[in-house]
C-alpha cells in the first residue's frame, strides 16, 4: 500500500526539527527516530548512523512539504493513530504584569531576590517545591514568568491543577501541572551560546606544560569555551522516561509566547498516553497479582500434600512396627513354657506391655491416631 503523504502534527514537528539541523535539547529518548524512519520511507528525510552517531537531514521533498505546510494551502494534518483529546489550537493570551498571578509564579519571582548571577549572566531559582525552576538573566526573568503565568492560567482553564512538586526519582523539586494524577514539571530557561576563545585564552592554554605534546598550532578543546546568555527563552517540560517533545524554544519561528497553544496540546496528548500506560500498568499488576496468588495456592497445596504424605508414611511405619512387635511377642509366648522360672517371670510381663503398646500405636487398632485429610 502506498505511503500516506499527509503527516500528523507530531511528524511535521519532527520534520521541521530535522530541517533546522536537529538542534540539541529539543528531543529526548529514541521515539523521534522511529518517526524519522517513517519520514525517510516517505522520501522526506535521510538518516544515517546509530546511537550517538545518528544524524538526519531533510530532503528537497521534505523542505517543499514544510514550505507547503507553512503556506496558505497547507494540508490538514492527519490525526495520529493513538486517541488524543481534540484541541482547537488557539493563541494563548499572555498578561502584561504579574498582578493577580498564580502564587507559584509570585513565589518564583520573589525567590530571585539576592541570587547571584553565574558567569554566563543567568541566575538560578530553585530547585525547591512551590517555585518554577528557572535559569535566566534578571532582564528576561519577568517576561519569562509572564509566559509561565499564561501557561498555568490556560492549564487551569482546561481543568488541570497547578501544584508544587517535591524531588523524586523522575526529577528535581519545583512546580508544574497535574492532569488526572500525572505530574508535568514546568521549567524556564534562557538559552546560551558559546563564545569564541580570545587570543589571550589560546596563548594561556598553549602555555600549559602538563604534557610533552606540541601545542603551538593547536586550539583549546571546544568544550572549554565559555557560554553567554542569548536573550532567547525556552520552556522545558521534562517527561521522565516517556518520549516526545521536551522543550519549546523561541527563535526564527517565533517568540515563546506563540508556542503556548502547542505546549497545551502536547500536554493533553502526553496525559492521554500516560493514561494508557497507567491502564496497561494496572492490567499488568493485576496479572502479576493473579499469577502470584495462583503460585501461592499451588505452593500451599504442595505443602499440604507433603504433610499428608509424611503422616501416611508415619502411620504405615507405626502399623508395621506394631505387626513386628506382635509377631515377636507371639514367638516369645510360644516359648514361655520352656523357659526357666526366673526368665518366665521377667518375660511374661514384658510381653503383656508390648502387646498393649502395639495396640496403642497401631492406627488400625486406634483410629483416633489417623488425622485423615485434616490440614
Amino acid at each position: 500500500m502506498a505511503q500516506r503523504t499527509t503527516l500528523t502534527e507530531r511528524q511535521l514537528e519532527i520534520l521541521r526539527w530535522i530541517a533546522d539541523g536537529c538542534p540539541t535539547g529539543v528531543m529526548e529518548g529514541e521515539r523521534h527516530k522511529i518517526s524519522a524512519a517513517a519520514l525517510r520511507n516517505r522520501g522526506l528525510v535521510t538518516t544515517n548512523g546509530h546511537g550517538a552517531a545518528w544524524i538526519a537531514k531533510a530532503t528537497r521533498r521534505g523542505r517543499e512539504y514544510i514550505a507547503e505546510a507553512d503556506g496558505p494551502n497547507a494540508p490538514i494534518p492527519r490525526r495520529p493513530n493513538t486517541p488524543t483529546t481534540a484541541w482547537a489550537r488557539k493563541p494563548v493570551t499572555v498578561p502584561t504584569d504579574l498582578r493577580g498571578a498564580h502564587p507559584i509564579v509570585r513565589a518564583t519571582f520573589a525567590a530571585a531576590a539576592g541570587e547571584k548571577a553565574w558567569d554566563d549572566g543567568r541566575i538560578v531559582i530553585g530547585p525547591a517545591a512551590g517555585v518554577i525552576y528557572s535559569v535566566a538573566t534578571r532582564a528576561l526573568l519577568r517576561r519569562g514568568l509572564l509566559v509561565v503565568q499564561a501557561l498555568l492560567a490556560e492549564a487551569e482553564r482546561h481543568g488541570w491543577e497547578i501544584s508544587g512538586i517535591d524531588k523524586d526519582y523522575s526529577g528535581r523539586a519545583g512546580a508544574g501541572i497535574l492532569i488526572r494524577g500525572h505530574t508535568y514539571r514546568v521549567e524556564l530557561h534562557e538559552l546560551t551560546e558559546t563564545v569564541d576563545f580570545t587570543p589571550a585564552e589560546i596563548e594561556a592554554w598553549r602555555g600549559k606544560a602538563w604534557s610533552f605534546e606540541d601545542r603551538t598550532n593547536k586550539l583549546p578543546p571546544a568544550q572549554d569555551k565559555k557560554r553567554q546568555a542569548t536573550g532567547r527563552l525556552g520552556l522545558l517540560l521534562p517527561n521522565g522516561y516517556g518520549g516526545g517533545r521536551v522543550t519549546w524554544n523561541e527563535g526564527p519561528r517565533g517568540a515563546l509566547e506563540t508556542k503556548l497553544a502547542s505546549i497545551i496540546e502536547s500536554l493533553a496528548a502526553r496525559a492521554d498516553a500516560d493514561d494508557a500506560r497507567a491502564i496497561e500498568a494496572a492490567r499488568a499488576a493485576e496479572q502479576r497479582r493473579q499469577t502470584e496468588a495462583a503460585r501461592a495456592a499451588h505452593e500451599r497445596q504442595r505443602r499440604i500434600e507433603n504433610a499428608r504424605l509424611e503422616r501416611l508414611l508415619a502411620e504405615v511405619q507405626a502399623w508395621r512396627s506394631a505387626q513386628d512387635v506382635r509377631a515377636y511377642i507371639s514367638a516369645l509366648r510360644a516359648d514361655l513354657d520352656e523357659m526357666a522360672y526366673d526368665d518366665r517371670r521377667r518375660v511374661e510381663p514384658w510381653c503383656d506391655w508390648a502387646e498393649e503398646w502395639s495396640s496403642r500405636v497401631d492406627p488400625t487398632s486406634s483410629p483416633g491416631l489417623i488425622r485423615g485429610l485434616s490440614d
